[in-house]
């Protein structure tokens, strides 16, 4: 019985180094992204984010690109691609170029605005593993805004799919699109017709 004990707690310290050591393999690549993010590399950040949530993330502002064919405009795809860029630019652009053309886009609207938020530090507080293919990391963000630091905690987490680690975007990414529709289309529901 006292053999089965040992045998017991062997295991159980095996599988807690085990997750304790994948959980720092997908620490490691949190931490990058969060470096690429902090310097505005967003096409390295890209690289380390699931490659199915580029995927949504670019999806999830199609229709504004629609809309604005709809109506004969062009403002989202000119701040996005340029001036000169073709619908067909945006629609058929790789999801990676796609985040990373919408990502410089929303922090020179920032900069347009005089509100530039620079995330001056990001350490990691913790992590929590779920199961075997997901790591949870809590971080933390020094921001600066003008004048004005906070800190601003959150979670970034990440899944290991096909051997490596990939981020899995986070939410308020994930729903920029939506939401930025749902503004425009509040727009046109306030603004007076000519």
């Amino acid at each position: 019985m006292r053999s089965l004990c040992r045998y017991g707690a062997a295991l159980a310290l095996a599988l807690f180094a085990c997750a304790s050591s994948f959980a720092t393999e997908a620490t490691d690549i949190v931490e990058k992204y969060a470096a690429a993010i902090r310097i505005q590399n967003f096409a390295v950040a890209a690289g380390f984010v699931k490659p199915k949530d580029l995927a949504d993330f670019k999806n999830a502002f199609m229709p504004i690109y629609a809309a604005e064919q709809k109506e004969g405009v062009r403002g989202f795809l000119d701040a996005t691609f340029g001036e000169k860029a073709k619908p067909e630019e945006a629609t058929g652009a790789e999801p990676a170029v796609f985040f990373e053309r919408v990502m410089r886009f929303v922090v020179n609207l920032s900069d347009i605005q005089g509100k530039h938020l620079d995330v001056v530090d990001t350490k990691v507080l913790g992590e929590v593993a779920e199961g075997l293919s997901i790591v949870h990391v809590v971080v933390r963000n020094e921001l600066k805004l003008g004048t004005n630091r906070s800190s601003r905690v959150e979670v970034i987490s990440a899944e290991k799919e096909g051997g490596a680690w990939r981020v899995l975007l986070p939410e308020k990414l994930r729903m920029m699109g939506n939401m930025m529709e749902h503004q425009l289309a509040m727009r046109k529901l306030v603004t007076p017709a000519n």
